[in-house]
This record gives structure tokens, sequence and C-alpha cells, in this order.
């Protein structure tokens, strides 16, 4: 992907490269932040996110490209049934939300704190700690 190329090897550090409303991020921050967010993302194939108008979903959308997974918006405005449904369709393993978001129900991933954070769908194995075979 070109705009995934370019980032990598951006080193724009221009403060509002990126804006959102009101607040925004440089191409370096933005590659960081991203970064870190496509650490914890390893290995999953698809990646769910609620998409807000914010710089937190233009960050775990690029973390979870640069992860290498199929990435799902998720209306931030869909009700439970259709969120559900969007969850359940695409297989996705993690959803990445805002804090507070209610799950579409208790099977489903739950959102995490930050768009850091990682809340996996029950039963999928962490990264970090393999399941013995």
């Amino acid at each position: 992907m070109p705009l995934l190329s370019w980032l990598s090897e951006s080193t724009d550090e221009r403060p509002d490269a990126v804006r959102v409303d009101d607040r925004s991020v440089s191409w370096v921050d933005l590659r960081r932040q991203a970064a870190a967010v496509a650490d914890d993302l390893r290995g999953a194939r698809r990646v769910a996110v609620t998409a807000t108008p914010s710089l937190e979903t233009v960050v775990a959308v690029v973390g979870g490209l640069l992860a290498g997974a199929a990435v799902v918006p998720v209306p931030p405005d869909a009700g439970p049934r259709e969120r559900d449904h969007i969850l359940r369709d695409s297989a996705a393993e993690v959803l990445l939300g805002p804090v507070g978001a209610a799950p579409a129900d208790a099977s489903g991933p739950r959102p995490c704190r930050s768009t850091s954070d990682v809340a996996r769908r029950p039963g999928t194995r962490s990264r970090r700690r393999r399941a013995p075979r």
C-alpha cells in the first residue's frame, strides 16, 4: 500500500500532518502510535474498529493495516443487533473502540480501553502465550 510504505519512510514532523477536529499528530507520531497498536495485534487476521471520527480511529486503522490484518469498521451508532451481525459476519478476533463501549453480546470481542489495548474474542490465542500442542 503506497500510504503505508510512505508512512514507514516519512520523517515529516509537522505537528498537524494528520488532523481530526481540533487534535492533530505528525506523521512520525502517527507511525509510532500505530506501530504500538500493530505490535499488540500481530497474529490477528481481522480487527474490528469502532469508526468514530477521531485520531484514535486513525491510529487503530493504520495499526491494524500495519499488522497485516483486515480492518472492519463498525459504525459507532450501530444498534446491538447490527453490531453483533458485523462482528459475527466478519469473524473479527479483536475489537478496538472507545472506553466504555458496550459489547454486542457476551460471546463477542469486548472493547478495549484504548487503541493500544487489545481485547480478544474468547477462545482465540494470545500472541504472547501460545497454547500447548
